[in-house]
Order: C-alpha cells, then structure tokens, then sequence
C-alpha cells in the first residue's frame, strides 16, 4: 500500500530509490512487492529536503530525498557528514545511497524531536552538552562547513538582487557581522565536527540518548556556533547558559569564552534572517511595518511542526529576534569587552 506520495516526477524518484535499495538487501522485508510498503511523509528539521518513512508492520526506514536545486558538491558533502554522524552513533545511520545521489535510506528512530520542556531540567542540559562535547572532540575526516560568516555573505549578495526592501537596520548587521569576524580571527578557536543547526526538530531523544538529524550546514567548524545556537533555541538564560558551558567544559568558563559565547548568540539569527530574505521576490513587503506586526511569528514558532509562515514573516521573526539580543547590554558589554583585550 502506498500513501500520500506526491508529484509523478517525485514519486518517479522515491520508488526508484526504494527499488534499488530492495535489491541491494537481503532483510526479510525485501521479499515484499513495492506496492506494499507503506509511505509516510515525514516533517523536516527546516531544510528544503523531502522525507518518508517507509517499511511494512514493526520495520521502517527513512529516505530523504535531495532538493533538485542542490548541486552534486552539496549533496556529497551531506552525504558524507550524514555517514560520519551515523558511524559515530551522532545520527542515524546511512544505509544506502543512489547511484545517482538523488536521495538516502537511513535508519528509523523511532524517538521523538525535543520539546521545550526537556531542556528545563538541568540533568538534559547537562547530557546534552556531553553529547556535543563528545562530537566536537572527534579525530575523523569530517569535511569543513561554510563559515556563517561566508554564508551570510553569500545571501546578501542575493538581497542586493531582490527588489523586496530590506530593515532599515541589515547594513548595520552587514557591518557588525565583518566586525565580529575579524574579532574572532584574533581569538582563535580549533575548528571541530559540527553540527551548526541545533534548534528543536534537528534534535532527537530516543531511549535517553541524542541524535542529530539534517547534518546540512554542518561539518569542521568554530565551536562556538554549535554553543551559541543551541542556547538560543532552546531558550537558555543566563543560569542554564553559565550550566551548560560548565558542563561542555567541565569546568565554569572563563571571562574570555564566556564573551566568546555571548556575541556568537545573534549569528546564527542573522544567517537564517538573511537566508529567507534573499528567497523573497516580493517588493511590495515593509520589513519595517513587518517588524512592528503583532502576529509576527516568534523564533520558537519556526521550529515547532505544522507551523506554516511566509518566508518574510520568519525572516523578519529572526531578525527581530537577533536585534534584541544586539542590543541587550550584556551584549554590548562582551563586545566591548572582546575589543579591549586585544
């Protein structure tokens, strides 16, 4: 039985994926006929990815499926990350890849993505901060990510070409994103296995262990990003942040890597903001009235299922959300702070 698959062209793909994927394996399941697995499509951690669950009774699997604009290095790199992850126990593992890199099989976990409330309770934040601890002291040949600083770049470019007004703040951020480039350049950190997307729906629990999901972004990489966005995304204040470093650290941090830690915070906003701006074509859009809607979505709605925004509206939630931590003193003061000491 087959359900809920879509376009032909798509469905071309997914059975064809499956059907190679059949072929190569020798688990009971693959004695079944096509026509009698069952589909279901699966929600994704954000990504323009599509994903299905597929399988027969107690026996699932997951295929994703490429976007057809990615290009062949986009998918290799995900290919790869998404290996390492499922060898390291970091994700699922990868079963199986078409011949022609349209899609992935992987592993089905059966867990659930995180929600709010687990990371209220100090002993999940503590965990969680070994968990990425442990990633990021890997020695394997993880390949290196995009700088966000490179990707913020890369969008903006994009912008410049799109007829939609921008904030009358994105120069501003334009600048300080150069600003705390160079910062970082003088305080240095070794590049590490990253996941660089660690909001809600790319974080899975299942029997009390982690997986991460949609390893798109990610790869060798500054620490901090990692750090920063999952604290941000999951709603950390300034007790839980000072307990999940010392965690990840073993140790409380230092005023250095605290500052560190603090001007991180907005980056990953501002990509994501500046990412869904450069998707919009529509010039008859005010960013500025858009910031001062009262229906505007805020960050956690980006990330909870079945949430369906137009790309203005959760960009303009990102940047929203990534101003107000600019501007917040201790901000200002860990900026401040960076600055003097070199």
């Amino acid at each position: 039985m087959s359900s809920n698959l879509t376009s032909s062209p798509q469905k071309i793909i997914l059975t064809t994926i499956v059907s190679q994927f059949l072929k190569s394996s020798d688990h009971p399941i693959f004695n079944l006929q096509e026509d009698e697995l069952i589909y279901e499509p699966l929600k994704g951690g954000g990504s323009a990815a599509t994903l299905y669950r597929f399988g027969w009774h107690d026996q699932f699997y997951v295929l994703r499926l490429f976007p057809t604009q990615s290009t062949s290095a986009t998918r290799l790199h995900q290919i790869k990350l998404a290996r390492l992850a499922g060898d390291f126990d970091l994700g699922p593992k990868i079963l199986f890849v078409d011949s022609q890199m349209n899609g992935m099989i992987m592993q089905f976990i059966p867990g659930r993505t995180v929600s709010e409330v687990d990371f209220t309770e100090p002993a999940n934040i503590a965990a969680f901060a070994k968990f990425i601890k442990t990633m990021h002291s890997l020695e394997a040949d993880f390949p290196s990510a995009v700088s966000p600083f490179r990707r913020f770049d890369d969008f903006y470019v994009k912008m410049m070409k799109s007829p939609a007004i921008l904030p009358a703040r994105f120069l501003e951020v334009k600048i300080l994103m150069g600003e705390l480039e160079e910062l970082f350049q003088l305080w240095p950190v070794k590049n590490v296995p990253s996941h660089l997307d660690l909001h809600p729906l790319n974080i899975m629990l299942w029997e009390n262990r982690f997986f991460l999901v949609d390893w798109v972004n990610g790869g060798m990489s500054d620490p901090y990003f990692d750090l920063a966005t999952f604290c941000i995304f999951h709603g950390l204040n300034s007790t839980t942040e000072i307990l999940f470093l010392s965690a990840y650290l073993g140790r409380e941090p230092t005023k250095l890597e605290w500052h560190r830690f603090i001007v991180t915070q907005p980056i990953r906003l501002l990509v994501i903001a500046a990412a869904l701006f450069s998707s919009n074509s529509d010039n008859s859009i005010s960013y500025e009235k858009l910031l001062q809607d009262k229906s505007l979505p805020s960050w956690q709605d980006f990330t909870k299922k079945g949430a369906i925004w137009p790309h203005s509206h959760l960009g303009a939630c990102m940047f929203k959300t990534a101003l107000a931590l600019i501007d917040q003193e201790q901000f200002q003061d860990s900026l401040h702070s960076l600055k003097n000491l070199t």
